[in-house]
């Protein structure tokens, strides 16, 4: 059985402190949990010019295919019972608000054999989507979206440290604080404002000695 999952990506974007190479993995990761397994094409769509380029970099090197479709996702799949046959799972990622629209779409895929699993980001002050009149009675899974990127999530323990002030960290967080601290600035432009002296005059008497010894001309008799 063949998986299909369209990511809303303007609707549902990656926290800017997730690992965007890492959310391919994490999908499927979060679909083998429900025994879901087999080839899975990850779809991601809408309007790229609102999306960076290191972000979509990241995506496209990651396996996931990218897509333009500057308009809403919904509009788009109408269409999908023209592209697979059942059985077939098609995974829908999308806010809150367009999952409720996509409701005629999934009880017509439903009707003919597929496997839906909805994922939107959570809505404390709302209903789950699989909860409300648009979806009654269908059997089919939904995944909170901060579920299942909790495996991108970028770690901020590190070890990192001043070798001016002879200090460590366990944070980049609080290495900056230290970085911006006024002990810190005061240390470096005691180190670094003058720099060191160095008595010329005595050097150009070691260097001349230095020669006498070298050179038997020179030596003194």
């Amino acid at each position: 059985m063949t998986t299909t999952v369209w990511w809303d990506i303007n609707g549902c974007p990656v926290p800017d402190d997730y690992d965007v190479g890492k959310v391919g993995p994490c999908i499927k990761l979060a679909l083998a949990k429900l025994g879901i397994d087999g080839p899975i094409t990850i779809n991601a769509m809408g309007d790229l010019k609102e999306i960076p380029d290191q972000v979509l970099k990241s995506l496209t090197s990651s396996g996931i295919c990218v897509a333009y479709f500057p308009f809403n996702i919904v509009l788009y799949t109408g269409l999908l019972m023209d592209y697979n046959l059942p059985p077939d799972t098609q995974v829908f990622i999308m806010d809150y608000h367009n999952l409720l629209k996509l409701s005629a779409v999934v009880f017509s895929l439903k009707e003919r054999g597929y496997n839906i699993v909805l994922v939107c980001p959570e809505e404390p002050a709302k209903e789950p989507p699989e909860k409300l009149p648009q979806y009654a009675g269908l059997d089919l899974h939904r995944l909170p979206w901060e579920s299942v990127l909790q495996d991108a999530k970028i770690s901020e323990t590190c070890s990192v440290n001043c070798r001016i002030c002879h200090l460590g960290f366990s944070s980049l967080a609080d290495f900056t604080v230290h970085l911006n601290s006024e002990k810190h600035a005061n240390l470096v432009d005691a180190m670094f404002s003058e720099p060191p002296k160095i008595d010329y005059e005595d050097s150009s008497e070691d260097d001349e000695d230095l020669d006498e010894q070298d050179d038997p001309k020179k030596q003194k008799t």
